[in-house]
């Protein structure tokens, strides 16, 4: 014999013997009107005799269209939950619970915290004695030390057997602008220079006259050529140059000579 059940705060729980899974393949008739969810669910767990629950502010302000037919439990139920926005599910103890369509199939983890430290990015490169000393013999110049910087490309003229004599160091640019938009410095003292420093190429004529000399010599974008054995270390900048450098729109190339250290030769 089945018992009364009614819709209390926390949810519904009808009394009955038998399963809820075989109370929802069963058919009956049914007439639950619409209007309040709760209202409906409570007709609808008297007359199956299954065991609903639900959260208690979950059914509040919800309202069904209700139901009259005869048909399975499943059916009606569905029906009755039709536009709220709610759904069900059986637990493995067999009762039915009445929850969020939009928590069906989901999983909830605690919170994760994530730490990490932001690694700083690399804003030059330096060339220290040490590095120097091994490329001892095979540079001429200070920019020629910069050949292993990727940042740092050389004039095509460059490698020229024309330019082999040549006392003027090799133009770079970095970043693609051109050699006489870097900065160049020695101790921290510029040392560009400002004498048509774009007209940078030797230009050669035939025959000579007294009007036409046989080589006209280029300029440079730099005003003192510095043997790279009296340099102790460089440093080249090309992306977030601190605020101390400016005049430039490529790059920055920071020469710092040799210091006495105290040690006497003859």
């Amino acid at each position: 014999m089945r018992k009364d059940s009614s819709f209390i705060a926390n949810g519904l729980w009808p009394v009955h013997s038998q399963s809820p899974a075989s109370h929802l393949a069963d058919r009956h008739q049914y007439d639950i009107g619409e209007g309040s969810l709760a209202t409906a669910l409570t007709a609808f767990a008297n007359q199956t005799g299954i065991y609903l629950s639900s959260a208690s502010d979950l059914l509040l302000g919800k309202n069904t269209q209700g139901y009259q037919g005869t048909v399975s439990g499943l059916e009606a139920l569905n029906a009755l939950l039709e536009g709220t926005g709610l759904t069900f599910r059986e637990t493995d103890s067999g009762n039915i619970i009445i929850q969020d369509s939009l928590s069906e199939d989901t999983l909830t983890f605690s919170p994760l915290l994530v730490e990490a430290n932001r690694s700083p990015q690399v804003t030059h490169s330096t060339i220290d004695q040490d590095d120097i000393d091994t490329m001892a013999g095979t540079t001429g110049s200070m920019t020629s030390l910069l050949q292993n910087n990727s940042s740092v490309q050389y004039s095509r003229s460059s490698n020229l057997s024309a330019n082999a004599a040549s006392l003027r160091p090799e133009e770079i640019s970095i970043h693609g602008q051109a050699s006489y938009q870097n900065a160049y410095l020695i101790d921290g003292v510029g040392t560009n220079n400002d004498l048509n420093p774009g007209d940078n190429e030797d230009t050669f004529s035939n025959p000579i006259t007294p009007t036409n000399l046989s080589m006209l010599g280029g300029s440079s974008s730099q005003s003192y050529y510095i043997d790279p054995d009296a340099i102790s270390k460089i440093t080249v900048y090309d992306v977030n140059v601190p605020a101390e450098y400016g005049g430039f729109t490529g790059g920055v190339v920071d020469a710092e000579l040799l210091r006495y250290q105290g040690e006497d030769y003859t």
